[in-house]
């Protein structure tokens, strides 16, 4: 799928109407990071169904609501289309991150722009296939108390 090309976007970023605050921070972490990379500025949208061009969705996916400490996520690429979702926002954001290092090359060692490394490319194309990620921890952070 085609998101950039010759530094112009070539897709856009898809959320739904009633995404989270997380969902919405995903979407535009993953906007300023495809800028950072191809210098293409990819729209966000609500509009789930009246895209012309390739979209990128980002979002939670029902099927996955079984357990709401379980961070699952999906990413899977088509001709026209890329899904970054997970069962939960925090998922979502994981999903984003995955995809930008793994697809993309950027690595993070520090907070601040001084403490990333985000590799350059004008054109930003990604092979179809699906990859689906579930930790082998139940959930990735403090819980504290019992």
């Amino acid at each position: 799928m085609l998101i950039a090309k010759s530094g112009k976007a070539a897709s856009c970023i898809v959320v739904a109407k009633e995404a989270s605050n997380t969902e919405i921070f995903a979407a535009r972490e993953l906007q300023t990071y495809i800028e950072k990379v191809s210098g293409a500025k990819l729209k966000i949208t609500g509009d789930l169904h009246a895209q012309p061009q390739n979209s990128v969705f980002v979002g939670c996916k029902e099927e996955f609501h079984r357990d709401k400490f379980q961070e699952t996520f999906d990413i899977k690429a088509t001709e026209r289309s890329l899904s970054l979702v997970g069962c939960n926002p925090r998922s979502v954001l994981f999903s984003v991150y995955t995809f930008l290092e793994e697809y993309l090359g950027c690595r993070w060692f520090a907070p601040g722009v001084a403490g990333e490394d985000v590799p350059r490319q004008k054109n930003i194309e990604i092979e179809p296939g699906f990859r689906n990620y579930t930790p082998s921890m139940a959930y990735r952070g403090m819980m504290i108390g019992t």
